[in-house]
């Protein structure tokens, strides 16, 4: 079986994909005043592609060093693999290859640990969730009946009794509502509503699987101050977004703003609240929900041109994979992968 040399060209071609995609989280914050235009639905799109650039640019470095790392399990195989020959190197250059290796398997590392740390946290907190679940009162399930009518939201509402009146959405895979008791006593019918409306827009617009991302990518790349500009852009996006669809679908904007204000004032226990971010944040909100500004829809070049920006980012990955010496290194590492798992075909 031919073994061909991988050429310093395949190695700058991914290198750079890395760097052009670390560079959009960059440019991204320096151009955070255009996110912040159109609607908060679009902005918050926007700004979740470009948090998650990072973690592309890992994705593809890590794809590259893995196809690099394989050998050619496959006997009987004839096709050539292009796999890297360490003999076709320079010592500079094998010094370079072991960096790059040794760097994506530690960030690879960090990045499952990060990973499984999230889904550890939550699985910890619908434990404990889980011994202080209830079942619906009476008021909280006539406003849960409404807002799955209006939202069509199939997820599953459940009560707690837990210390701070606050309702908020729990999982990834099986998302659910949970509300707490005390917010179903303290607040009016219709501010309930408002409030659980509010949560079933985060379920409807699939907030619950971005936090996921969002909650790792932070871990991660956190102590870039462009990530974390772009991550608190995008929470209080995500929040605006969710206002204005619990408030298209059900009308509760002067309910919302209420129960906002009300959980404010219980915000002094720590956990999960209504009213997340900062006090000037929560301002914002009740403005805009007390005093709406003219319908501003998105114009058709911000949509278009959003689209353009998300179509070219994944058509440039295909191009570059489609036309580089990944695709039959990748290749080999599948086959190689199955004939480890399954050595009696």
């Amino acid at each position: 079986m031919r073994s061909l040399a991988l050429t310093p060209a395949g190695l700058t071609l991914f290198l750079a994909t890395a760097a052009i995609l670390l560079a959009g989280t960059a440019l991204a914050a320096r151009w955070l005043p255009w996110f912040r235009r159109g609607s908060p639905d679009l902005r918050a799109d926007r700004l979740l592609l470009a948090v998650l650039c990072p973690l592309l640019a890992s994705g593809a470095i890590t794809l590259f060093v893995m196809a690099t790392l394989v050998e050619d399990l496959l006997a009987f195989h004839q096709v050539p693999h292009l796999c890297l020959d360490p003999g076709a190197l320079s010592t500079a250059g094998r010094f370079a290859v072991f960096a790059l290796e040794g760097g994506t398997l530690l960030a690879l590392v960090a990045t499952g640990c990060q990973m499984a740390r999230a889904i550890q946290l939550l699985r910890q907190y619908e434990r404990a969730i889980d011994g202080q679940q209830l079942g619906l009162s009476d008021q909280a399930a006539a406003a849960v009946a409404r807002v799955r009518e209006r939202l069509e939201c199939t997820a599953e509402f459940c009560e707690a009794d837990l210390p701070r009146p606050t309702a908020f959405v729990l999982g990834a895979r099986r998302p659910r509502c949970i509300i707490a008791r005390s917010l179903v006593e303290r607040l009016s019918p219709e501010e309930l509503g408002a409030a659980i409306a509010h949560e079933a827009a985060h379920l409807h617009r699939g907030d619950h699987i971005a936090q996921l991302l969002i909650f790792t990518c932070g871990r991660l790349f956190g102590f870039l101050p462009p990530v974390r500009a772009l991550l608190s852009a995008w929470e209080e996006a995500a929040e605006l977004a969710a206002d204005d669809l619990a408030v298209e679908r059900t009308g509760c904007r002067l309910e919302l703003a209420a129960a906002l204000l009300a959980a404010a004032r219980w915000a002094s226990q720590p956990g999960p609240t209504l009213a997340g971010g900062s006090a000037a944040f929560l301002a914002r909100r009740v403005e805009r929900l007390l005093a709406p500004a003219p319908a501003m829809p998105t114009s058709a070049r911000q949509r278009y041109l959003t689209v353009l920006i998300a179509g070219g980012l994944a058509s440039g990955i295909v191009q570059v994979v489609a036309h580089s010496p990944l695709l039959p290194s990748l290749h080999c590492l599948v086959e190689s992968l199955a004939l480890l798992a399954w050595p009696a075909m």
